[in-house]
């Protein structure tokens, strides 16, 4: 009896042990390899856009989606700070950067809060909102991003933004032509000219007196 209730109490212990035990994440440390740190980044080619933040139907600024690589070329996240310029398109010239018409605007990644507010999951990518008022969406932008990671180094990338030259093409179009009555209109009648005659009453013309006549 003595003997099963000691093995009782071990089964029991055992089983609180076995409860209260909770993993722990692993800690990372110098030596272990950083086989999925940022090892690029750009400016998401399609879907950096300009963009209507509020849904009113008028542009607001910039939707820059930036995207970061490891060492394999997939998605990854990174910690750091961001800054955004942005520029007019200079077409026809290396560097794509004409007048500069908006920033330095700042974007952080060095917090939980602003991990997920800026992280989607379905790009695998951060989102930033750049306002700008003054956005045009029939021109052309550049926009340069620059990140500092926290672990020390520099990324940079550019990318140029089509505005939407449908809109302005339709805007220099002249106006379409009235389309025609369906009826003809009535060509306006002229009554004929009166015919001119003389005044009955009115004397005769007499040619004037030669002076070798009577």
């Amino acid at each position: 009896m003595k003997r099963m209730a000691a093995l009782f109490a071990a089964a029991a212990l055992f089983a609180i042990g076995g409860c209260s035990s909770e993993s722990k994440p692993a800690v990372r440390t110098p030596a272990n390899p950083r086989l999925f740190d940022a090892t690029g980044m750009r400016l998401h080619p399609v879907f950096t856009k300009i963009s209507d933040f509020d849904g009113d139907g008028q542009p607001d600024g910039i939707e820059a989606v930036v995207q970061f690589q490891d060492q394999f070329g997939d998605p990854t996240k990174a910690v750091g700070r961001l800054v955004f310029d942005l520029y007019r398109f200079r077409p026809y010239n290396p560097d794509p950067r004409g007048d500069h018409v908006a920033g330095p605007f700042e974007g952080r990644l060095d917090s939980l809060q602003d991990q997920r507010a800026r992280w989607n999951n379905a790009t695998g990518a951060y989102i930033f909102q750049l306002a700008y008022p003054d956005v045009k969406a029939t021109v052309d932008y550049t926009l340069t991003a620059t990140f500092e990671p926290l672990s020390g180094g520099r990324f940079t990338d550019t990318d140029v933004i089509e505005g939407d030259h449908s809109k302005k093409n339709a805007a220099s179009q002249p106006a379409p032509l009235s389309p025609p009555a369906s009826q003809p209109a009535a060509t306006p009648t002229t009554a004929p000219a009166a015919p001119v005659t003389e005044n009955p009453s009115a004397p005769a013309h007499q040619p004037p007196a030669r002076s070798d006549q009577p």
